[in-house]
């Protein structure tokens, strides 16, 4: 006996040490531990285990468990409402069992107690103001009861253990909500920090759905905007799944809704009947509803206002799956901080919108103003009633050099280039001034010195009062056009010179005819030359003064440009010329075969009729006069050479303005000094540039270039019958191909050396160099070797075409043939390039 009661001592003597352990600690996980381990020690007990009631579900949860397996608890908590002892929950007094494999109020557990292999066990409630929130269960796997007094030690032991757990799940809620609230406030900061980067509406809806859900979890978020033209509710941004509810349906339910702070609850039935029907009366709401229910139903709405000030802008509604908890008053706080802080920005946003719809209409009505000043040709510039400048457009700046920032707070008399147009704005300043309008031409300087003249126009602007409160200076340059008058009155003057020299010539010799019976034939004869020569050259100026009509008007003077070879357009030229003079001889110089350019043949004849003119008047001792060509880089150079007068610098400076004539007076030469104006036209026309080199007693050259064609696809035909030759290259050029042609061998390995054709068609039997042997040196050459080569030949023996192959023929074409067979074999023979 002595030694029980030194064992209840020390059992109390630990339990005591456990309860101030456990009733000071606030670690939940800790606390329910130690008490199922404590007890599990004291009470001699192999297993252990603490359950708790769900307060608001009436569930029963295993919190803590010792030496239970999963299976076995999960069919406990299915049946615990049935199963022994859960009628401490009721009575609050402990309950235990000698044997529970064999008891009978056991037997729903038998089967599961025997897997898991306990016999005795006791379950004491744990009470807490009285209440109990769940069950302390020890278990002993040998049938071995518990006493009384270890039964109430224990229950003594859960009592205060109840307390501590219930301090311990205090302490973790508040620690939970401490926790939660730090996060909704820096959820709060960051969402405030977003709301400021935001310069729509539509990204003040997305950030406030997005925000919401991320920070209380909810599953379903609409932000619902007022349309202020429909005055309807409008959807902004949906996370989740979501049908938004009318307008109407929302004012038809605020009134009869729970109202929890200023947001209110809508529950599914509500909602549901109102949006598919929003026309009904309101009374459809069940009559008595009081609130939200405990867990959250499908459908059910939590309806959040965004308010700024006393309007309301629209609603944060937020949902949640079936089953889930009601939101707390405190979430309900957090969702309208939400909606407040979002309502600032809506407003902030609605502002900013104004302001810029504002800014943007001055801007437009700025912008336009200055579009139409800028579009305007004339050079506007505006200044006070003192003249001083304010505003200039582009086209002043671009008139007169200056820029803006040079010009304001100056006066116009910057610009002025003489004394006398100082005197015309002083006019100009009075005239204005009295509400009259200014018309002048004055004299300005640019900024770099140079003179125009300006037709300048000054009128007063006034305000609604009438008074003169701006100046607009309105000026446009004339120099121009009395540049035009002035050539115009030179051309005329000129025109009519170069005409009455020959007019008074034709004039004279044929009075002579009519008027003298007594001249001789050879007379007569001689006098109706010189009225013919001079009648051609009548001809030529008036020729020559359309052109430069034609050319100066932009009509009449039309160029048509397509591939061309120059060098028979050369060469029939030159022909004329040889037959026209006796004293000079022409040669022409160049590659055998000119690249194809693109121009108009019969302008580049003009051209080169008037340079090799040119080259023949101011030639007068006659010489050598010499065509040459030559492909540089994507142009072909033609230069006329010839050994005369040559010309000075000065000359040269001028050669290419209209009516100069180099040294007429010296050589005697007829001319209107058009011709190399329209020269010039005509090679720039073409894309090309010309240029003169000259020294005086040296003779001049005129070098003009003219654009190549773009490389095409070449082909070289060596065939001595001249009718073949000339078929197949019209066929292969209506196939769009260059073609080149050779009589016989050794011209066509020349051609084929400088020209490199990309495909040469070969016959074999030729005068001269056989069409093998061709063949031979074209494969020999490093040059040539990598030509493919058809040929085309009526020889059609075996041995023949063998040999052909060969010597490094790719094909073999035995005359006669289809032509659209030759088409073929030219189109493969050049896909294996």
């Amino acid at each position: 006996l002595h030694a029980a009661d030194r064992r209840r001592v020390h059992r109390l003597e630990r339990l005591a040490v456990a309860s101030q352990r456990i009733t000071a600690g606030l670690n939940l996980e800790v606390t329910l531990r130690e008490v199922v381990r404590e007890l599990m020690d004291v009470l001699e007990s192999d297993r252990g285990a603490i359950y708790l009631l769900d307060q608001k579900s009436g569930q029963l949860r295993c919190a803590y468990a010792a030496g239970l397996s999963d299976e076995y608890l999960e069919t406990l908590l299915q049946r615990y409402r049935d199963a022994p002892g859960s009628q401490i929950f009721q009575t609050h007094e402990p309950f235990w069992v000698l044997d529970a494999q064999r008891d009978p109020q056991t037997a729903s557990l038998h089967e599961a107690i025997r897997r898991e292999g306990f016999h005795t066990y006791a379950v004491l409630p744990l009470i807490v103001g009285g209440e109990a929130i769940g069950a302390l269960a020890l278990y002993r796997d040998r049938v071995r009861p518990f006493s009384a007094s270890n039964i109430a030690l224990a229950q003594s032991f859960a009592n205060q253990a109840a307390i501590a757990i219930e301090n311990a799940r205090l302490y973790e809620r508040v620690s939970r909500q401490r926790e939660e609230l730090l996060r909704l406030n820096a959820a709060l900061r960051a969402f405030a920090d977003q709301l400021r980067q935001s310069r729509t509406e539509q990204a003040v809806a997305n950030l406030l759905g997005e925000s919401v859900q991320k920070a209380l979890g909810w599953q379903r978020v609409t932000v619902s905007l007022y349309d202020a033209a429909t005055g309807l509710l409008r959807p902004m941004a949906q996370v989740g799944v979501e049908s938004p509810i009318a307008d109407k349906t929302l004012s038809s339910i605020r009134e009869n809704a729970a109202r929890i702070s200023r947001s209110f609850f809508v529950p599914a039935r509500a909602s549901s009947t109102m949006a598919s029907s929003p026309d009904q009366e309101r009374g459809s709401l069940e009559p008595g509803w009081t609130g939200p229910p405990t867990l959250w139903q499908p459908g059910d709405l939590l309806y959040v206002p965004i308010e700024a000030g006393d309007r309301l802008l629209g609603f944060l509604s937020v949902g949640r799956p079936a089953g889930g908890q009601q939101p707390s008053l405190g979430e309900v706080e957090t969702l309208e901080l939400f909606a407040n802080q979002a309502a600032a920005a809506f407003e902030s946003v609605r502002l900013l919108r104004e302001v810029e719809q504002r800014a943007i209409a001055t801007r437009r009505e700025q912008e336009k103003t200055q579009a139409i000043l800028a579009s305007v040709a004339d050079a506007i510039s505006i200044a006070d009633p003192e003249g001083t400048i304010q505003y200039v457009n582009t086209a002043f700046e671009k008139l007169t050099g200056y820029t803006t920032l040079e010009v304001v707070r100056q006066t116009h008399h910057l610009l002025a280039g003489d004394p006398t147009t100082v005197q015309k704005h002083q006019e100009a300043l009075r005239t204005a001034r009295s509400g009259q309008v200014w018309r002048g031409e004055v004299a300005y300087r640019r900024k770099d010195g140079t003179l125009y003249d300006a037709d300048l126009t000054v009128a007063p602007v006034r305000d609604e009062t009438g008074r003169i409160i701006n100046l607009v200076f309105s000026q446009r340059d004339i120099t121009r056009f009395k540049e035009l008058d002035r050539m115009k009155t030179e051309f005329l003057a000129t025109a009519a010179h170069e005409l009455r020299a020959p007019l008074t010539i034709i004039q004279g010799f044929s009075e002579l005819l009519v008027s003298r019976s007594d001249l001789s034939a050879e007379e007569r004869e001689r006098f109706i030359e010189f009225i013919h020569h001079h009648a051609v050259h009548l001809s030529a100026i008036v020729s020559d003064l359309l052109d430069v009509a034609r050319i100066e008007s932009g009509k009449g003077f039309e160029i048509v440009l397509r591939p061309m070879d120059l060098k028979p357009v050369v060469e029939e030229t030159v022909a004329v010329f040889r037959e026209q003079s006796a004293i000079h001889t022409y040669r022409i110089e160049g590659p055998e075969v000119w690249p194809a350019i693109v121009g108009d043949a019969a302008k580049l004849t003009q051209v080169l009729r008037n340079l090799l003119s040119n080259a023949t008047k101011y030639s007068p001792e006659g010489g050598e006069v010499v065509v040459s060509a030559r492909p540089v880089g994507g142009y072909l150079e033609v230069s006329v050479q010839d050994q005369g007068i040559g010309m000075t610098e000065e000359q040269m400076e001028h050669l290419f303005e209209k009516f100069y004539r180099g040294d007429a007076s010296h050589t005697a030469a007829e001319g209107t000094g058009l011709g190399l104006v329209i020269v010039r036209h005509i090679v720039e026309a073409h894309g090309g540039a010309i240029w003169v080199e000259s020294e005086p007693g040296k003779g001049s050259t005129f070098t003009f270039t003219i654009p190549l064609v773009e490389r095409q696809t070449t082909i070289l035909i060596v065939e001595d019958d001249a009718v073949m030759r000339q078929a197949v290259a019209e066929l292969l050029e209506a196939e769009g191909y260059r073609v080149l042609q050779a009589p016989e061998g050794e011209s066509g390995l020349r051609l084929a050396a400088e020209q490199h054709p990309d495909l040469i068609l070969l016959d074999l039997m030729m005068p001269g160099i056989s069409g093998q042997e061709v063949l031979k040196r074209l494969k020999r050459s490093r040059v040539t070797a990598h030509i493919p080569v058809i040929i085309v030949s009526a020889k059609s023996s075996r041995q023949v075409i063998e040999a052909a192959h060969k010597a490094g023929a790719i094909e073999f074409l035995v005359k006669p043939f289809d032509y659209s067979e030759l088409i073929v074999r030219v189109q493969r023979a050049l896909e294996s390039l």
